[in-house]
């Protein structure tokens, strides 16, 4: 991207840029608007689109649209304290505990695969490193298959029939 001069660095700095306003628009909407799970199984697959997508667009393609598609697959990132949200929600105790760590312990083995894999793939192209970002279906297929929805306690319940002036099942 010759064009894009010493704007390289936005590069990088779309991620947090794209961290920001889903962390406060998933937790604004997820669990009142949005069941969790629904919310949970949207990120991941954005995060695989949005992630590989660089990889698809040909080296004919703007700066700008490999900037967009970086703030885009960081607009996932919240999907770790959505999954915590929903455990919070689902489990009790020893169980609750357990499961957060193993979770912790899996997002840490994800990102050092993630970038070994990426450094390897970034030999093959510059592109081939965005196919990285496949590493997403595993947790979307454990989502899908194992991620239960919180039930909603007749307290919350109330409170968003409040706000929302309509009746909330």
């Amino acid at each position: 991207f010759p064009e894009a001069g010493p704007n390289i660095g936005y590069v990088i700095s779309m991620v947090a840029l794209g961290m920001i306003p889903s962390g406060i628009i998933s937790g604004a909407v997820t669990g009142r608007f949005i069941k969790y799970r629904t919310s949970i199984i949207a990120a991941i697959v954005l995060y695989i689109v949005s992630g590989c997508w660089p990889f698809f667009m040909g080296s004919g393609e703007s700066f700008g649209m490999l900037l967009v598609s970086r703030f885009a697959a960081f607009q996932c990132v919240s999907v770790p304290a959505m999954i915590a949200a929903s455990t919070e929600l689902t489990h009790k105790g020893v169980k609750r505990a357990s499961i957060l760590g193993a979770g912790m312990a899996f997002f840490n083995l994800g990102s050092l695969i993630m970038e070994l894999a990426g450094g390897y793939l970034a030999l093959v192209s510059w592109q081939a490193c965005f196919l990285v970002y496949l590493i997403g279906i595993i947790p979307l297929v454990i989502v899908i298959f194992m991620l239960k929805e919180p039930e909603r306690d007749s307290e919350q319940a109330a409170e968003l029939a409040a706000e929302t002036g309509g009746e909330v099942k």
